[in-house]
């Protein structure tokens, strides 16, 4: 069967921005994003090319476009992260190799042929391992990443979680039994204890101060955190959702900061507008369709967001996303 470029790119059909970046990975999409941004970029595309079909019975041609864009999405990421080499070191950056073992994940997901002796199926299961053992004696399951800083940014432990779950149910480790259980239980007991406001009964944004916010909750944290946790603890980013959304929404979108608390917006939240921070928005349209809240899924969906490339990413993942598996390997 033929698969074409139209079929392999619909699950991104009339998003521009994204699709000018996939014929230039390089050009001017990528450049006017901060490098630390466009792993997650390739996470979000990958993601979205299997979306559309992975909680579907669907013929065997759909799979195989779905598995054909996801590829085309990897080999960018791996020709940005490893220069092409699928036999590389695991990246030093550990947010660029946590939304790369995301991005192979979702290959894996569609890839309906056998693994054995397949290079990228290895790469992963490596990669997989190495990100698992970075975690394994982390304090509180969280590694500090590239762009945050010396303290980890609580929120990417919830990915680097959601990226060993994703390994777990698609790639199998040899050596290792369940990568995501013990960066998971670290978390969840830093969540639940020490790193709860008790204020405002939700999770801090540091676990540091780099950002002079460690005892205040942030929407852009806590829609990451409840967009990723919803994979791995259904229950957990339910309750974590109710909270967010009674503190933090506004008329335009999620809010950044908690009432009362009068700040600008920073690099990680990116600007706001009346106080609405659009990246917060863009990552709780996800976290809204995955945990089934359908009435803040179409307000949130119903708002006009930026069209940088990273926002594109996450809202065209967003609209499509749809669980993956339905319980633990």
């Amino acid at each position: 069967m033929e698969i074409t470029d139209e079929a392999v790119l619909a699950p991104f059909g009339e998003e521009t921005v994204i699709l000018e970046f996939l014929a230039n990975p390089t050009g001017p999409q990528a450049a006017a994003l901060a490098a630390h941004e466009l792993p997650v970029v390739y996470s979000n595309l990958a993601e979205a090319c299997v979306h559309r079909v992975a909680a579907l019975e669907v013929e065997a041609s759909t799979w195989l476009e779905a598995e054909s864009c996801a590829s085309r999405v990897v080999d960018v990421a791996v020709a940005a992260q490893l220069d092409g080499n699928l036999d590389a070191d695991a990246p030093s950056d550990t947010l660029a190799l946590t939304h790369l073992v995301i991005a192979l994940a979702a290959a894996e997901r569609a890839d309906r042929r056998p693994t054995l002796a397949d290079r990228r199926y290895d790469l992963l299961v490596r990669l997989a391992d190495a990100l698992a053992e970075r975690a394994a004696d982390a304090p509180d399951g969280m590694l500090a990443a590239y762009g945050r800083g010396q303290s980890p940014w609580p929120p990417d432990a919830t990915s680097l979680i959601y990226a060993l779950w994703l390994a777990d149910q698609v790639a199998p480790s040899e050596v290792l039994d369940g990568r995501h259980e013990a960066p998971m239980r670290a978390y969840l007991g830093w969540a639940r204890g020490r790193g709860r406001s008790l204020d405002w009964d939700l999770p801090v944004s540091e676990a540091g101060d780099a950002f002079g916010t460690t005892k205040l909750p942030r929407g852009t944290a806590l829609a990451w955190t409840a967009r990723y946790q919803a994979a791995w603890d259904r229950p957990g980013a339910a309750q974590l959702w109710g909270r967010f959304k009674a503190t933090f929404w506004l008329e335009g979108g999620l809010g950044e900061w908690p009432p009362g608390v009068e700040r600008k917006g920073d690099e990680l939240s990116g600007p706001l507008v009346d106080g609405v921070a659009l990246r917060a928005t863009a990552l709780a349209l996800g976290a809204a369709h995955l945990l089934g809240d359908t009435a803040s899924f179409d307000k949130l969906a119903a708002l006009s967001l930026p069209s940088d490339l990273l926002t594109r990413a996450q809202r065209v993942n967003a609209v499509g996303i749809v669980p993956w598996f339905s319980g633990r390997r």
